[in-house]
This record gives C-alpha cells, sequence and structure tokens, in this order.
C-alpha cells in the first residue's frame, strides 16, 4: 500500500459536502483490496483498535463498523473508520464517520475522511495505512509496535492541537454558524514573559465586514491599552486602589538589598513577583524573613523584562480566578497548588508519576493540566511537610510541591461559581472595568469565596487580560460552565450579523461575464462589491488583481477582505476538485451552464460527472438561500429538479415549456423577449405576473449572443437578491456605456495572465 496523493479540502468539494482529507492509496495486490480476503484480519482490527466498534456504516440498514469487516469490506473502507477513529482519539470533534464515497479505481483508491485540523488528520490517516499495511503483511515476523507509535501521534497531536481556550470559542462560533477561518497555516510561538511561551492560532470569525479576530484568549474587542496596563502589576495595583477596591500594599524595587529594604517596610510575610511575569513564573509567596527574600530574588528578577520586582504584603487565603466577561462575572473557580495525596503504598516520587499520567496533564500551559515537576524546589517544600522523595505519605495526608496557586504549575481548579459572594464578585467587575478589559480573569484572595472580603480580609492580586478558559470549562473538580457563549457574543451580539451576500457562480461558459455584470448592477444598487473572477479580483469596480481569481483561496481572501460589503464569487472546476469551496455556503449560486465536454483532471482514470461537480457548488447554497439555473441547459435542469431551496430559472427562449411549467407550479424566472428593436428582460411568475426589468445592454460591435447570456443570467441572480428593475435596468444602461468607451480604459477589460 502506498499513498500516492495527500490532499486536504477546507470546504465543500467533489467528494464531500464538507471538509475532507482525500489520500489516494496505490493498493497493489487484487486480493488485499477486501477484509474478507486478508487472513485474521477482524481479529487483529478488533483486538487493535476496539474503540471503532461503535462507528456505523450508512448503508441503510445501519450496520455497525465491525459487522461489515466481518462480513467484507474495502481496505479503504477500513482506512477511513481508523483515520476518525484516531482523530477522535487525540480530542478532535470529528464525532461518527458520515457516508463517504471511496472512489475506487483499477489499483488506486481514494479514501476520503472529515477532520477538524488538517496537520492532525493527515497524520492520522498516515498512520491508519502504516496499521493496514501490518495487518495485511504476510511476513509473521514484521514488528509494528501499535501503542508506541499511537503515543507518538498523541504527543503530536497535543502539540498541534487548538487550545481549550479556542477550541471552545471555535465550537461556540460554529454553534451558531459563525464562518471561522483560520488566519496562520501553522501555529505561532508567542512569547509570553521570559522562559515561557505559548501556542496560539489566529482565527477570523464572520465574513468582509462583520469580521472579528481570535488569537484566543484575547480577542479582538479587547483594548491594546487596556491589555498593556494589566501587564504592569505596579500600574494596575494603583488604578485599582484608586477606586476603592482592595489590593494589596506593594514597592517596585531593581535590586536585592532595597527588596530587603521594601519587605521590611511592608511588613513580614511578604510576596515577592515580576512586575510583569506571567502563569506564577518567579513568585514567590508567604516569605517570612529577609533570608527567604534574598534566596528568592534571583529568581523573580529573573522572569521580568523590565528589571522590576514587586514585594507586596502576603495576605493568607485561597487563591480564585474569577471570569469578568462584558463587565459580568461569569465563571468563578478555585486555584488550587500542585499537590499530591498519599494512599499509603507509594513514594512521593510515584505519586507525582501517577498524578501526571492523566491524559489531561501535558507541559505546556496550552494544556488542560499541567504536569507536576518534582525538582529541587518541589522536594524542600515536601520536606517542609516531612517527606522526601522517596517517602511514603499516609494515606489521605496532601503534600503540597508549589506555593503558588497556579494551573501553570501544576494546579487543579475547583468551580466555586455558585459559591461566590455578591460583595466579592462586584469588585472584581470593577477592576475588570477600571483597567478597560473586556475579558479579564481577575485573581482575587480571601479565606472563603462565598464571604465577603470586605468583611474576612482579602485583595484582589491581579488583573489578567486574555484568561484561560480551561480551567473553567473543564475544572477537575466541580461544573462545567460555558464561557465561551458570553466571549462569542461580545464579538457578535445576539441578533448580530456576521456574514457579508455571498453570490457564487460557476459553469462551463460565461461565468467570469456574469460575475462581473451582477457586481456592476449590485453597484448601481449601492453596495460596496467585491469581485474573484478569472478575469481577475476586483473591488468596488476597480482591478486590485489580474491573476485568475476562480479560486478558493481567491474567495478567501474576498472575505478575509474588511471593506466588503457583498461578495460575487466565480467558482473554478479546478478549485472544486483540488482543494474544495472558499466559503462554507452561499446566499445565492448561479449555474450558467453544466455542459457536455470531458473536463481534463490530473488523473486520467478517475471520470468526473458533471453534473456532480457543478451540483457543488449548488448544494452550498444557504437553506433560505437561492438558486439561479439556465433552463436551456439539461444538466442545469437535472441540478434543478433535485434542489431543496427556492429556484429561479432564466432563458434564452421565452417559448421554454419547462420554464412554463416552473411558472405554473409557483416558481419565478427571467425570459428574454425579442422585439423589433431591442431585447427585453422580464421577471415571470406563478401569480401570472410579468415585470419589465431592462434592456439587454447594447455593445460597441454586433449584439454578441453570448453576451445577452451573460447578462440574462445576471439579471435574474440580481432580481433573486431583491433588487428592483429600476437598479437593474440602470445598471444595465451604465454598462452599455462602458461597453462604448475604449476597451482600454474599460474596468471589465481582461487582465494579463500572472506568471
Amino acid at each position: 500500500m502506498k499513498i500516492r496523493e495527500t490532499q486536504i479540502y477546507r470546504g465543500a468539494n467533489y467528494w464531500a459536502n464538507i471538509p475532507v482529507v482525500r489520500l489516494s492509496l496505490e493498493i497493489g495486490e487484487p486480493e488485499a483490496r477486501s477484509t474478507s480476503c486478508i487472513p485474521s484480519f477482524y481479529e487483529k482490527l478488533t483486538t487493535t483498535l476496539p474503540t471503532a466498534h461503535a462507528h456505523q456504516c450508512s448503508n441503510g440498514n445501519r450496520s455497525s463498523f465491525f459487522e461489515h469487516v466481518h462480513q467484507g469490506t474495502s481496505i479503504c473502507h477500513v482506512a477511513q473508520h481508523i483515520a476518525v477513529e484516531l482523530q477522535n482519539f487525540a480530542r478532535q470533534h470529528i464525532g461518527g464517520l458520515r457516508c463517504l464515497p471511496t472512489e475506487p479505481a483499477d489499483e488506486t483508491c481514494h479514501v476520503i475522511f472529515p477532520y477538524e485540523q488538517q496537520d492532525i488528520a493527515i497524520a492520522a490517516g498516515q498512520l491508519a495505512i502504516r496499521l493496514l499495511e501490518f495487518f495485511i503483511a504476510s511476513d509473521e515476523d514484521r514488528e509494528f509496535d501499535f501503542s508506541r507509535e499511537l503515543k507518538e501521534f498523541s504527543r503530536l497531536a497535543a502539540s498541534l492541537s487548538y487550545g481549550p481556550s479556542t477550541r471552545a470559542l471555535v465550537a461556540e462560533a460554529r454553534r451558531r454558524n459563525i464562518p471561522v477561518q483560520r488566519l496562520d497555516d501553522s501555529r505561532e510561538r508567542v512569547q509570553l514573559g521570559r522562559g515561557t511561551r505559548a501556542l496560539r492560532s489566529l482565527l477570523q470569525l464572520g465574513y468582509g465586514k462583520y469580521q472579528r479576530h481570535i488569537w484566543a484568549p484575547y480577542i479582538s474587542a479587547e483594548s491594546h491599552l487596556a491589555a498593556d496596563i494589566a501587564l504592569n502589576k505596579d500600574l494596575t495595583y494603583r488604578l485599582v486602589r484608586n477606586a476603592g477596591i482592595p489590593v494589596p500594599r506593594s514597592i517596585k524595587v531593581r535590586d536585592e538589598e532595597s527588596a530587603v529594604a521594601a519587605a521590611a517596610e511592608t511588613g513580614y510575610p511578604v510576596v515577592l513577583k515580576p512586575l510583569d511575569g506571567n502563569h506564577g513564573r518567579g513568585v514567590g509567596v508567604n516569605l517570612q524573613d529577609e533570608t527567604a527574600v534574598r534566596e528568592h530574588y534571583p529568581r523573580a528578577a529573573a522572569e521580568t523584562r523590565t528589571g522590576t520586582v514587586l514585594v507586596e504584603n502576603f495576605i493568607p487565603g485561597n487563591t480564585y480566578r474569577v471570569l469578568v466577561v462584558g463587565g459580568r462575572a461569569v465563571a468563578v473557580t478555585e486555584e488550587v497548588p500542585a499537590h499530591v495525596v498519599g494512599d499509603g503504598f507509594h513514594t512521593l516520587r510515584q505519586l507525582v508519576g501517577l498524578t501526571n499520567a492523566d491524559p489531561r496533564r501535558g507541559h505546556g500551559s496550552e494544556n488542560l493540566l499541567v504536569r507536576i515537576r518534582l525538582d529541587e524546589t518541589a522536594i524542600a517544600l515536601a520536606q517542609e511537610q516531612g517527606y522526601g522523595s522517596n517517602d511514603v505519605p499516609p494515606a489521605g495526608r496532601r503534600v503540597q510541591l508549589v506555593r503558588t496557586a497556579h494551573i501553570s504549575l501544576g494546579g487543579i481548579s475547583i468551580d466555586r461559581t455558585d459559591e461566590v459572594h455578591p460583595y466579592n464578585a462586584m469588585i472584581a467587575e470593577q477592576a475588570a472595568q477600571v483597567i478597560g478589559l473586556q475579558v479579564a480573569g481577575v485573581d482575587l484572595l480571601a479565606p472563603d469565596i462565598a464571604q465577603s472580603v470586605e468583611e474576612t480580609g482579602g485583595a484582589i492580586c491581579e488583573v489578567n487580560a486574555g484568561p484561560g478558559l480551561g480551567l473553567h470549562i473543564e475544572p477537575v473538580q466541580g461544573k462545567s460552565r460555558d464561557v465561551a457563549r458570553p466571549i462569542v457574543e461580545l464579538l457578535f451580539p445576539l441578533g448580530a450579523p456576521s456574514r457579508v451576500p455571498i453570490v457564487a457562480v460557476t459553469g462551463a461558459a460565461g461565468n467570469s461575464s456574469v460575475s462581473r455584470i451582477i457586481a456592476h448592477i449590485l453597484k448601481a444598487a449601492g453596495r460596496k462589491v467585491a469581485v474573484a473572477s478569472a478575469d481577475g479580483m476586483y473591488l468596488d469596480g476597480i482591478r486590485v488583481a489580474q491573476c485568475d481569481s476562480s479560486t478558493p483561496e481567491a474567495a478567501r481572501i474576498v472575505l478575509r477582505n474588511p471593506s466588503v460589503e457583498t461578495a460575487v464569487l466565480e467558482i473554478g472546476h479546478e478549485g472544486i476538485v483540488g482543494s474544495g469551496l472558499g466559503y462554507d455556503r452561499a446566499d445565492l449560486v448561479v449555474v450558467t451552464q453544466v455542459g457536455n465536454h470531458p473536463w481534463a483532471y490530473p488523473y486520467p482514470e478517475t471520470s468526473l460527472d458533471l453534473v456532480r461537480l457543478n451540483a457543488v457548488v449548488a448544494k452550498s447554497v444557504s437553506r433560505d438561500g437561492q438558486l439561479v439555473l439556465n433552463a436551456d441547459d439539461e444538466g442545469c435542469v437535472q441540478i434543478g429538479s433535485k434542489a431543496s431551496v427556492r429556484v429561479m430559472y432564466f432563458t434564452m427562449d421565452a417559448g421554454n415549456p419547462m420554464v412554463g411549467r416552473h411558472v405554473r407550479a409557483g416558481g419565478r424566472a427571467i425570459v428574454l423577449r425579442h422585439d423589433s428593436d431591442a431585447n427585453g428582460f422580464f421577471l415571470v411568475d406563478g401569480g401570472g405576473a410579468t415585470v419589465f426589468l431592462g434592456y439587454a445592454p447594447a455593445t460597441s460591435e454586433e449584439s454578441d449572443l453570448s453576451d445577452t447570456a451573460s447578462a440574462v443570467g445576471a439579471v435574474a441572480a440580481c432580481s433573486a437578491l431583491g433588487i428592483g428593475g429600476e437598479h437593474i435596468n440602470g445598471g444595465l444602461h451604465s454598462l452599455t456605456m462602458l461597453h462604448q468607451e475604449p476597451k482600454q480604459s474599460s474596468a471589465f477589460a481582461a487582465p494579463q495572465r500572472c506568471s
């Protein structure tokens, strides 16, 4: 078995109506193509990957995947299921395998499976093929350690996966049908502080002028000034204190002697922390004397880029993280320092190993939990409690290994949202507003979050911009909180749009002309329109690129432009087959002509159904959208007969019988009618009404049939979009004037090809 080609489809495509990976798989021996011909295949699969028993196959009777394997099914079919199951194992939200074709052809087949993140999906597909090669191999001595391979795949997936914050925000956006685009090819490593790095993905939510960005946990609605203020803990303290909110007393220092003097002035015990640190790095708490201050100062200084350390009075109590979104406290967790609990059998070192075996724990702050480090500092703290690394703590005895309560240092979270006292929630909300943050993680020190700190004592010790969401979404103890919903609502309040209208044009001929005429009429109606077509890319009538822009990437470029109010996208057949559509759904789709000429595909053994090819675009129409189809083309009529959305036909033949039936059934159509002077466009509907929309544009040369055909398709599209006859006729008239100008001055002049 050999993977001949790997192709990623980011949108609906010839193979499936969802984003998928396609592996072009070469299978040499005919007997290796069915599971019934491979000795012990069923036993090998069910023992190696037993979790796949839950998979169902959509074959009418909902038989299980394992039943198909036992009865005999294709290797490509098995490869699909294994690739999906491996992604599920990596915590990708794939779900069950939808009914996707395997497209066999001679000695090759196309293995097609869905994905959430393409890089993880490719790795899953490759591992699936290696596993199948092992199952098929006749050499019994061949070694394949699937357990080791699975661990390596899991580590790779963990390093590539969205963090908890990004995953939650993307899931919420998709739940609300807000389009999501990934703007970076690979996740960026971002320096957050000395010695700490985070992995993030820059994502766009929404299209065109409605777009917003997330670089989780930061969102584009956040003030850059507010985020900078939050990085400066001393300035944060002063602003919050001036608003009458309790904060620790603090003094800035830049050397060890000044730290000792400040601690004496503040009064022991004290806390030392870097002025601009994060994730609890370099923080020393409950330092009891001068020796402790001198010992810890170098650690705090090593974590600051400004060379400044804060010395503040120590406030006893627990550490609580209050998540404030849009001025409202939406979740509260208690952060418990990293620790282990004795069982009377295992040593301290073994207990740490058992705790770190939790699959939720990883090496970076992008994980839900971080592995505990049993380093010299942790061992020293354990020894203060009476336990060395090889000692066995008694059952139930808790041994703390880090003084600071922070998730990134191995701590855990306990949900306390339902327990928070209203006063404590209120001062956290005010602190976020004082700094100017829309989304803030406010750290509150208090003996008990259920009691007012005004009575028990306590203070706000930090106000953080871009707080992580994982500790609220999946606390170790307590209820999960839906914190992504209020954040997405900040970006897109309920009822606010996230999409610009999208008109997609495809077919065998005339697509560029139809696209440009649609855009011209829409511009005449007052809309700011972007066009991506084979003739180039246009913005508000001005050509901004001369390359063939009928590609999926060109469509994505248009939809990333924040000035676009309406997008008209020509969809080339190469893009449908090569990488899928560049958008998720359209408001209107125009199919100009299916045609009957064979279309060249890079692999001659693969035949393409032209109706199916064009239907990919037709099926991308939203539920309340419309299809505009050429009634004079048999393939278009075939697409329309299976459509589940409203259809408007256009025709050059006023006597087209199919249009007559469509109109009598209550449908609408645009009909070209000829008279002695000019050709006119008329809207006819099932109610018997006939509305004149405009005259066909004349050219400086004799009227060209293809120009008129393009115009009638464009008029149908604009009418379906609700553009009135006045604007349509005006646009057609101005288009006539444009055609009569010298071609080099026309915005519609054909561009040069890009090299």
